[in-house]
């Protein structure tokens, strides 16, 4: 009787813990292989992943596991590209979490299932010195999170040296790097100078202006949908009639003047600066 007693005492805590609704989630998947992989101060086992899948496809993610705008970005993300790669063999994908906003490894396993697949690899990097690193790749003056890149195949991590530069990147909350926009146009205008120039030609005034509405064009849904969801939470306040509604409307009618201006410069100014800018460097090359 004693011996179950102790038994019991023993064993009771240990059930609460296991059915406390804040114990944290289990670090394994469905298959009991680790759900992640806890990085060394010199990335090792992550450029060893990355090495050895040169000949394919490789996207990597850096994110913050306790952010949940830069979580919601990334799980979008495997929405629209990631899942529908995840039956096609020459891509693999690596997700790396890094100690931004006070996250901890605790974070991590809730965070995992957000994005999984065969070809998905997690890890934990508790320093945050991969952000570091692939801030020498980007070549951007601060630290690199809540960013996804992209890698072609015979790209190759050496050992004591900073990542590779990726083909494309994009960081998932606007304002970091340089402005978006000009981004895509200059990804736009960069696939129309390789068709110009498989095609045996050089690039004309026409090239130019159908990268500039090519790379626009892919910018104006995220950035519609963005400035509608903001003003829309805006126009109650605006709106309203309750106690403070004046202090309130004087703060959000900038604030939605500012979103109508901004919207403006993205989508009119910058695509007709940069091709005016674009153009002006052509006619030099040609004088040349």
């Amino acid at each position: 009787m004693k011996n179950s007693l102790r038994c019991l005492i023993f064993a009771l805590p240990m059930f609460l813990l296991a059915c406390s609704p804040e114990s944290p989630a289990p670090s394994v998947d469905a298959d009991g292989k680790p759900a992640y992989i806890t990085l060394d101060q010199d990335h090792s086992q992550l450029r060893a992943d990355f090495n050895a899948m040169a000949d394919k496809v490789r996207l990597v993610f850096i994110s913050g596991p306790s952010c949940g705008i830069c979580l919601r970005g990334m799980d979008d993300l495997n929405e629209s590209i990631v899942a529908s790669l995840q039956n096609d063999p020459r891509t693999r994908t690596f997700v790396v979490y890094v100690p931004t906003l006070g996250a901890e490894e605790k974070h991590v396993a809730a965070a995992v299932p957000l994005m999984q697949g065969p070809r998905i690899k997690h890890y934990w990097d508790e320093e945050g010195n991969s952000g570091l690193e692939f801030q020498k790749a980007l070549g951007i003056p601060m630290y690199a999170w809540d960013v996804w890149m992209m890698y072609e195949p015979g790209l190759r991590w050496e050992s004591g040296s900073a990542p590779p530069a990726p083909v494309f990147w994009q960081h998932q909350l606007p304002g970091l790097p340089e402005n978006q926009m000009l981004v895509y146009l200059k990804q736009a205008l960069s696939s129309h100078r390789r068709l110009a120039e498989e095609s045996g030609r050089s690039l004309t005034r026409d090239d130019l202006s159908k990268a500039v509405v090519d790379g626009a064009l892919m910018r104006v849904r995220p950035i519609m949908m963005t400035v509608a969801a903001i003003i829309a939470g805006l126009l109650p306040i605006m709106l309203g009639s309750g106690t403070g509604s004046e202090v309130m409307r004087r703060i959000a009618a900038p604030m939605v003047g500012g979103m109508v201006s901004a919207t403006i410069l993205t989508l009119a100014v910058i695509p007709a600066t940069f091709l005016i800018w674009q153009t002006h460097r052509l006619k030099k090359i040609v004088q040349a």
